[in-house]
């Protein structure tokens, strides 16, 4: 019996001489794998469905052990573009290696899903900074892990801050030096700054966004999704 799902290609390996097992990221059962047979073919009429990035309706049967046949592929969006920027393509490849990360086969992420499209979007048709949709997402990452971060109190003692921020891995929150424990980490003002700005900003508006110190914040996400969610993320 046939069903659809809408979903991503994130993974994709050789499968035989002609044919492909892909993972693909859908709204409906998070992760799947696939077995796009004949896909490799001159002129196969699925041949899209093994792309990086594509989003697509894919219709599917089960071959059972948790792996579907691919039966048909409507494509929505190719993302094909950001295979001509290698800095985008890099950052894109980033984000899906994270989501598939982060997922488990057979479990929806809707909040995860839709992270994921607008990273793409944004990265595919707006002139963006360079790593910004990247901090963007692994922010989102936070949210989606449970993170609650209260940018003007104490996440401790709930006084108002003043002076230095620290972020405590037990609470996973900024608390004020009077609550440093030994596991926090000093957080500079910009990188403090500019994740306040990040959790205010929807995708579609980082096209005029520009934060000074970029790397500063990359670094303190990708540090503390590694230590929390468990996830280490790997940059291209």
């Amino acid at each position: 019996m046939e069903k659809k799902l809408k979903g991503i290609v994130l993974f994709k390996k050789d499968y035989k001489d002609k044919d492909v097992l892909a993972t693909l990221f859908t709204v409906e059962e998070g992760l799947v794998s696939v077995l796009l047979r004949g896909v490799k073919k001159m002129g196969a009429k699925l041949k899209y469905a093994k792309e990086l990035f594509t989003f697509a309706e894919f219709g599917v049967s089960s071959k059972g052990e948790g792996l579907y046949i691919l039966t048909s592929c409507d494509v929505i969006e190719s993302f094909s573009n950001l295979a001509q920027d290698p800095q985008k393509y890099l950052e894109a490849i980033t984000i899906l290696n994270a989501v598939k990360d982060i997922s488990h086969y057979g479990e929806q992420n809707i909040g995860l899903f839709f992270a994921l499209i607008n990273s793409l979007q944004t990265l595919s048709f707006d002139n963006v900074e360079e790593n910004l949709v990247l901090c963007k997402f692994l922010y989102e990452i936070l949210n989606l892990s449970g993170y609650q971060l209260n940018f003007s109190k104490c996440a401790d003692c709930g006084m108002v801050f003043a002076g230095k921020k620290l972020f405590a891995q037990r609470i996973g929150g900024f608390v004020c030096v009077a609550c440093r424990a030994p596991d926090c980490i000093e957080v500079g003002e910009s990188t403090f700054s500019n994740l306040r700005i990040l959790s205010n900003i929807d995708f579609n508006k980082l096209k005029n966004l520009k934060l000074a110190n970029l790397d500063d914040l990359l670094n303190f996400l990708i540090n503390i999704i590694r230590e929390r969610p468990g996830i280490n993320i790997k940059l291209y």
